[in-house]
């Protein structure tokens, strides 16, 4: 039996140097248990989002994939849309879809996985939503993994914002206090290794949707968050890559007992190749088990996972 569903359809935009999200709704005819192929395409105007072209400034959202709305409950969507122009080309914006493309051109045997800490900080647009005074204020180091009203602020968002993650399917692990009040970090990647298969167009997807459903959290009390300009490059604690995205790259080469070191190496050298050794690293336990993946925290926490997936798929080995 159909049904008149509330369904939020999100897209990116073609903002640079990083894409936003954009949203709108719709009240769609919706059968029980539905498909990706039951929620329609839809039109949107370009020129609010960077995405005109020269003769038209429509585009089309075409749906990619969907997943429950854990704010308007049972029976209502999110759905994720592709850009496209009127002829159901990829716009130049679309990075899914180039990274979908990618995916699919390589050997079945490669089974890339990525895996994803993404962190933000919390405000009211002028200060972290800590009012405290600065001798109340713990130091940095004490702040990392906190607890207490010296060394968090905002755990009620963060604790709202898992459970939204968490209703609407998302493969989110966890979270933790960052370095300062107000600040945050949680992931996204496979809760165990019999999990199904994370490819990154799935995480790319997920981290996607789970910056949205922070910000709708965020509307509800009246705080801004910020993934990228109060982060990117202004603090580093402890020689920590602060402020980064932290990504944890394999595929079923690095995963293998016998040969996994070796092309972890492989990899690790191509990304050093580009001069950021400090932000590349295959981690101490994982050279000593031989196997497992290595971690690239070279992108800003504001930048676009479709394009890190690119990015890094380019560096598997062409013999693999």
């Amino acid at each position: 039996m159909n049904y008149h569903a509330f369904v939020e359809y999100l897209w990116l935009d073609g903002e640079l140097p990083s894409p936003g999200i954009r949203s709108k709704t719709r009240v769609v005819w919706l059968p029980q248990n539905p498909k990706i192929q039951d929620f329609p395409k839809w039109r949107f105007n370009g020129a609010f989002t960077g995405q005109s072209g020269k003769e038209e400034t429509h585009c089309i959202l075409k749906p990619v994939r969907f997943w429950p709305d854990p704010f308007r409950g049972e029976g209502h969507f999110i759905v994720l849309g592709e850009v496209t122009d009127s002829g159901c080309n990829a716009h130049e914006t679309n990075r899914r879809s180039m990274l979908r493309v990618a995916l699919g051109n390589l050997g079945n045997d490669i089974r890339p996985r990525l895996e994803c800490e993404q962190p933000f900080s919390l405000s009211d647009g002028l200060e972290t939503v800590s009012t405290f005074s600065a001798d109340r204020m713990a130091e940095p180091h004490q702040c990392h993994y906190g607890l207490g009203v010296r060394q968090v602020a905002g755990r009620e968002i963060v604790d709202a914002h898992a459970t939204s993650c968490l209703a609407a399917g998302l493969h989110f692990n966890g979270y933790h206090a960052g370095s300062h009040p107000g600040e945050w970090v949680y992931q996204i990647g496979l809760r165990d290794e019999e999990d199904e298969l994370f490819n990154p167009l799935d995480l790319a997807d997920d981290l996607w949707l789970s910056r949205y459903l922070l910000m709708r959290v965020s509307e509800q009390y009246q705080v801004l968050t910020d993934f990228g300009s109060k982060l990117n490059g202004e603090r580093s604690v402890n020689g920590s890559a602060h402020g980064k995205l932290k990504f944890k790259f394999s595929t079923a080469y690095t995963r293998d007992v016998r040969c996994g070191l070796t092309a972890l190496q492989v990899i690790n050298s191509a990304l050093n190749q580009e001069g950021q050794h400090a932000l590349v690293n295959i981690p101490a336990y994982v050279k000593e088990q031989g196997y497992g993946f290595i971690i690239d925290c070279r992108s800003d926490s504001n930048s676009d996972p479709y394009e890190k997936g690119l990015q890094l798929l380019k560096l598997i080995p062409q013999e693999e």
